[in-house]
């Protein structure tokens, strides 16, 4: 699966359990918790019916879990229905894992076992246990790249019924980054508010907290136009809340994608609208925004940039902080681009 961008691998598993074609084991494990949670969900609503539960399914916890009692449960037959349904969370505090190879080597075929590992600590794939673990269902839940947000948004709108248009889309990707239970929580507030099945950049404004003059997507088109004045105005009203939503890894994030792009289009200026749009991944609709910007900066000034929001992301950290707030920093770093 690896080679597999990770919210196709989540979409067929998912797509699996809604057929219910079941694993006698999963093996959950990664960064990225939205997509242990959505495929443990999956199967705790599928697997079995509700009078079924009381007796076929048990959950257990890494750093409570005993590995014999573990084993017996999972060798057990279901009571009344077809399978028992087995949930292991926080599965990396168990220190005698190993213990399960001759499990996975002939599991109960009626039992459904599952175990859930969120974090850095994943089990290493040239290990006996790592290599029995592939043979069912293995699945590496890594966080998302900037650049596959866009895709796994559109997908997971659509499943919902709605579709973002490509400023909508621009807004929740840019202003809550790939943090996919943040995003998810706030599209299903916006929801329940609009019922239109076509949500719009005006919906996102109003509806998660983002203002429309006051974001960091409008801090980028100011700070790409130069416009001093605007940009200052909008890094005030975005500093004045860095300790909630607009938190500096959030703004430093947005700030270096943005100039990235801008470094990126003065590579391929010549390009064709559609042929840039690909190339920077972003839709067709803002690529004259970029070359705007390019006209703004030369790469040797964009270099700069970068360097000053690495050298700022290290302040923001306590490197060199001195007795400067986040709301000082962030304002010092904005002069610091423009001055550039």
């Amino acid at each position: 699966m690896s080679t597999v961008p990770v919210f196709q691998s989540y979409e067929k598993i998912l797509a699996e359990i809604k057929k219910r074609v079941f694993h006698p084991v999963y093996l959950l494990q990664g960064k990225e918790p939205f997509f242990i949670d959505q495929i443990t969900e999956a199967l705790e609503t599928t697997v079995l019916a509700e009078h079924e539960k009381s007796f076929n399914q048990s959950i257990f916890y890494g750093k409570e879990a005993n590995m014999m009692n573990l084993l017996m449960a999972a060798r057990r037959y279901p009571m009344g229905a077809e399978h028992q349904l087995i949930i292991v969370k926080e599965a990396q505090h168990i220190q005698d894992l190993e213990k399960l190879e001759p499990y996975l080597e002939a599991p109960q075929p009626s039992t459904i076992l599952v175990f859930c590992i969120k974090g850095d600590k994943k089990l290493d794939k040239r290990t006996k246990l790592a290599k029995l673990f592939a043979k069912y269902c293995s699945f590496d839940s890594e966080p998302l790249k900037d650049y596959q947000m866009k895709r796994w948004l559109d997908n997971w709108t659509r499943a919902q019924g709605k579709t973002l248009d490509a400023l909508a889309a621009e807004l929740v990707t840019e202003y809550l980054g790939t943090d996919l239970s943040l995003v998810v929580n706030e599209l299903n507030k916006l929801f329940i508010h609009v019922k239109d099945p076509y949500i719009t950049a005006k919906h996102v404004q109003e509806h998660i907290g983002l203002s429309k003059e006051y974001n960091v997507f409008e801090l980028q088109k100011a700070l790409g136009m130069r416009n001093f004045n605007k940009s200052i105005q909008i890094a005030h009203h975005l500093s004045s809340d860095m300790s909630g939503r607009n938190h500096s890894t959030m703004l430093i994030g947005a700030l270096v994608q943005y100039f990235n792009k801008i470094l990126l289009t003065h590579g391929h200026r010549n390009k064709e609208k559609e042929e840039l749009a690909k190339i920077l991944e972003v839709n067709p609709y803002f690529v004259a925004e970029y070359l705007a910007a390019a006209s703004k900066y030369s790469p040797a000034d964009l270099e700069k940039v970068l360097g000053y929001l690495k050298y700022f992301d290290l302040r923001f950290k306590g490197i060199n902080k001195g007795g400067a707030s986040d709301n000082q920093l962030f304002i010092e770093l904005i002069v610091n681009i423009l001055k550039n």
